[in-house]
């Protein structure tokens, strides 16, 4: 019997199995929402130690990174539909990664402006190559359940921004932070580029792409031509508004209120919220592909009825008289209003040619991002500041109230794209 040791290479999975792959693009979007999220639980800190005013971080922590995101996302998802997916994936994930521990070295707010500009350029392109990447991997009948697998990453990622950020922050301070944290986004991008290679697209719609022939302006005015991708690009804006700017607020909001400690909200927000949000995006995405077969638009109904369980639930959560009740109620809004992703994603998914995914998912995400990120922060943030003189140390409350009026728009648009695909079906 031969006494050969087996090569390493035989002993990792295979490059090309699906579920390998997915595996790498969920751990890259933990990574990239980590990476995203982390600046707001160090908010305070920072704000402490860099002499800022609220509008100054609702400007570093979202409009600075959303306007870099979407400046770059439609040429970078212009280049995902036409190159290698799997190479500029580990670019941006290298690159995002470098961005995070130059955040930590930051001395003043122009420096700190500047490097989550650099974040949000890397973050760009990871999203819509991995979407593009996993319609190839998978076909329709399961794609709901394989982009709610994908989404839940979210979750996780703001999770352990929270718990993990929470606790490295009071032992060694945010700017080690921010450096420890960037660490394993540099690993994740030498392994993508070493042990996956790019899928065939339209390999599953038994479709020929012809993105190398298609210009960036002739793809966005195809991609325009959809009804339902311009109404889902209202419906996850709206969402996304309300969303993120409650994750951007919510541990201030806990911190001035309930006098607690960053590790305290960051691991019972983190645990409680991550965990909710993380189960209920992978239900969905099942749910969804269930729901398809009796009705295709009944998975953007579902998701109408969460955002409208968000836009009841918000005022209860702001104005909770306890931590529990604070936080209980945020984990439920967070997990409803999270669960829009699949379902919108494989809607458009359904309807647009392989060479378009990137494009139609950058673009619902740019937008969502320039709404969650780069309109809500700084918007929750002025309005906080001039309700000072009325409302003291309660402004940042009565704030975040706006972000139930804009759940409820984000449903009643939902329920609209609903409309909007069972026409597509029908045709």
């Amino acid at each position: 019997m031969s006494t050969r040791p087996v090569p390493l290479a035989l002993s990792l999975p295979r490059p090309t199995a699906p579920n390998y792959v997915l595996a790498l693009l969920y751990v890259a979007y933990v990574l990239n929402f980590v990476d995203r999220q982390l600046l707001t639980l160090l908010l305070n800190d920072i704000k402490r130690d860099l002499h800022l005013a609220d509008w100054q971080l609702g400007l570093a922590s979202g409009t600075s990174f959303a306007f870099l995101y979407v400046a770059a996302s439609v040429p970078v998802a212009h280049l995902a539909d036409r190159t290698n997916r799997v190479r500029l994936l580990a670019i941006c994930v290298g690159a995002w990664s470098v961005m995070t521990a130059a955040c930590g070295i930051v001395g003043n707010f122009i420096q700190l402006l500047l490097a989550r500009m650099g974040v949000a350029i890397g973050e760009s392109g990871g999203q819509p190559a991995s979407l593009s990447l996993i319609a190839d991997l998978f076909p329709a009948e399961v794609r709901s359940t394989k982009l709610g697998v994908y989404f839940s990453a979210a979750a996780i990622g703001t999770m352990l921004s929270y718990v993990v950020g929470g606790y490295v922050n009071a032992a060694i301070g945010w700017r080690w932070t921010f450096l420890i944290f960037a660490v394993p986004g540099v690993l994740l991008a030498i392994l993508l580029a070493l042990t996956v290679r790019e899928p065939q697209r339209g390999l599953h719609d038994g479709a020929i792409p012809r993105g190398a022939q298609r210009s960036l302006p002739g793809a966005l005015r195809d991609l325009l031509r959809y009804p339902l991708f311009r109404r889902l690009c209202l419906a996850c804006s709206l969402a996304n508004l309300a969303l993120y700017t409650l994750l951007t607020w919510a541990p201030s909001l806990a911190l001035r209120t309930y006098g607690l400690s960053t590790g305290t909200v960051g691991v019972v927000m983190g645990l409680l919220g991550g965990g909710v949000t993380a189960l209920s995006i992978l239900a969905t995405g099942w749910v969804s592909d269930r729901l398809f077969r009796i009705n295709p638009a009944a998975p953007l109904y579902m998701v109408a009825a969460g955002m409208l369980i968000m836009a009841v639930l918000l005022p209860v959560c702001l104005f909770a008289p306890g931590f529990g009740l604070f936080v209980a109620t945020f984990a439920i809004c967070y997990g409803v209003g999270a669960s829009y992703s699949a379902p919108s994603i494989a809607a458009v998914q359904s309807v647009v040619p392989p060479d378009l995914r990137a494009m139609s998912s950058a673009l619902i995400f740019m937008l969502g991002t320039l709404a969650g990120l780069g309109v809500g922060p700084l918007m929750v943030g002025a309005i906080s500041d001039m309700l000072v003189p009325r409302f003291g140390a309660e402004s940042l409350r009565y704030a975040l109230l706006i972000l139930s009026p804009l759940s409820l728009a984000s449903a009643i648009t939902y329920y609209l794209a609903g409309r909007n695909r069972l026409r597509d079906h029908a045709a």
